[in-house]
């Protein structure tokens, strides 16, 4: 199978194309402007054909599609500082990009087009668990920009047929992530400093939650997607189910370290997720089940990678 990842040399992307080399059958193509990479992890897997650009080029964008039969659509703005400095850039890149992906993606013989959302697309809307029928109310721009992107790539399947599977994945976490990365930064950051002996910065008291999904068990999905043709009518939350507070995670991480963490409480940001947990009803039905790596093997993997990257000069 042909396949190309847009955004494939970031977090989620790196870790995709490392597990879909394990499978001889799949060629992998990357499309990828090179604005996201983040430390840590190498911006190229060995068999992976890599070609510099932007889903803005849609010119660049047929060349590479010509020959495939799936797309996994990452590419895109995740920083937060970008998003809310550069309100319609991210727009352009989150939502007119994904336009333009779907539009390569019917040119290529309707190729298989999976997507990249993002839960922030639920906002303001307080109801949890947070299930796909309740009507999303972005705050800030990467969820405005988010939710567009979702919009056109959808359109693209009601209207001309164009096979889609749309995932909104919550907190995502894992091996390899920057402190700064919007999603799952939170779990980076307590890894960080736990390694560098530093106080941990706490949002608030530390009580409230998130919904952490493992990035190896996102990549699973994606994987499960792509093998399966998987496509769907309407958006997919992508998420543990399961609600971890920070003082759990710190605790978590302590116990890993056989010593307390030293902890700094400071302000939460605006607009920032709190207590939501998502509703897996519908990801557990299209896929058969849920995919859940114990937290604990997760958080020691990650101080595993972090100390060996303090190991490694200017890592």
């Amino acid at each position: 199978m042909q396949l190309l990842i847009t955004g494939g040399a970031g977090f989620i992307g790196t870790h995709l194309c490392t597990r879909l080399r394990t499978n001889p059958n799949h060629s992998i193509r990357v499309l990828d402007d090179g604005s996201g990479l983040p430390n840590g992890i190498s911006s190229e897997v060995d068999g992976v054909e890599y070609v510099g650009g932007s889903v803005l080029d849609r010119g660049l964008l047929s060349d590479v599609t010509q020959d495939v039969d799936c797309i996994v659509h990452l590419a895109g703005v995740t920083h937060p500082a970008i998003a809310y400095s550069n309100p319609a850039e991210t727009f352009e890149i989150n939502a007119l990009g994904s336009a333009y992906v779907a539009e390569a993606a019917m040119s290529a013989n309707n190729a298989h087009l999976i997507c990249m959302s993002s839960g922030s697309v639920y906002g303001a809307n307080p109801a949890t668990p947070t299930h796909e029928g309740l009507t999303p109310l972005p705050q800030e721009p990467y969820a405005a920009s988010k939710l567009a992107g979702e919009a056109m790539v959808m359109s693209y399947r009601h209207a001309y047929g164009l096979p889609v599977l749309l995932l909104r994945p919550f907190e995502v976490f894992g091996t390899g992530q920057p402190t700064d990365h919007r999603s799952g930064a939170q779990v980076a950051g307590l890894i960080s400093a736990a390694s560098n002996k530093q106080p941990a910065r706490i949002p608030n008291d530390g009580r409230t939650a998130s919904d952490l999904l493992a990035v190896n068990d996102l990549v699973t999905y994606l994987v499960r997607a792509i093998e399966r043709k998987i496509s769907y009518s309407a958006p997919i939350n992508v998420a543990s189910g399961i609600r971890v507070t920070t003082l759990e995670l710190v605790a978590l991480i302590s116990s890993l370290l056989a010593e307390p963490m030293m902890l700094e409480h400071v302000l939460a940001p605006p607009n920032a997720d709190q207590n939501r947990i998502a509703d897996t009803t519908r990801l557990r039905a299209v896929f058969g089940e849920l995919y859940r790596t114990p937290m604990i093997e997760v958080l020691s993997e990650m101080l595993i990678a972090e100390r060996a990257k303090q190991l490694v000069p200017n890592a």
